[in-house]
């Protein structure tokens, strides 16, 4: 039986958390180097650095999950993994529509930097990305289980965005199959 590296929670420079660093050339690069075989492009309530991402890593034997991290109105942080790139460009709607119209401010969290297929930069992402939606964690959670996608509570361990942290408990067996816990 082969075993597989993989790691389900990588932010690009699209995210306001990620370091400008994060290209999908470098991802790519450090998953080879460090023997990662899957792993899931998950940024912040967008799915917009995917395509590049997977279009460098053809042929390289990383595999690339289209995914996004949801933050809710609760200020939880739940990742949503696709089943390919057409269910992310769905659910990416979805998102866009239940995401405040608040435009980034660069200053403040940096550029949300978009790439292409070759890993050069195409633009940037004017909207605000590192906030939540008007929805719950329940609706969100039904919505994506409905669309016939896997989401879970990310990073449930850490002090803040965590379901954990901002609930105050794990949520009820059954309400998820996964979590996920930091390093």
């Amino acid at each position: 039986m082969r075993s597989y590296r993989a790691d389900l929670h990588v932010h690009t420079a699209l995210s306001p958390c990620a370091e400008t660093e994060m290209t999908p050339a470098n991802i790519v690069g450090l998953c080879l180097e460090y023997g990662i075989d899957i792993i899931a492009v998950t940024d912040h309530n967008t799915g917009e650095n995917v395509r590049a991402v997977a279009g460098l890593a053809e042929g390289t034997g990383v595999t690339v999950w289209p995914g996004m991290e949801v933050q809710t109105r609760e200020e939880v942080h739940l990742v949503i993994l696709c089943g390919s790139l057409e269910a992310l460009d769905s659910w990416q709607d979805y998102v866009y529509a239940h995401l405040p119209p608040r435009p980034n401010r660069p200053e403040v969290l940096g550029e949300q930097l978009i790439f292409d297929r070759t890993g050069a930069v195409v633009g940037v992402c004017p909207r605000l990305l590192l906030t939540s939606l008007d929805l719950s964690v329940d609706e969100v959670r039904r919505e994506a289980l409905g669309r016939g996608l896997v989401c879970y509570p990310a990073h449930v361990d850490r002090p803040s965005y965590s379901y954990i942290s901002n609930l105050g408990f794990l949520p009820p067996e059954g309400d998820f199959e996964l979590l996920e816990v930091s390093r």
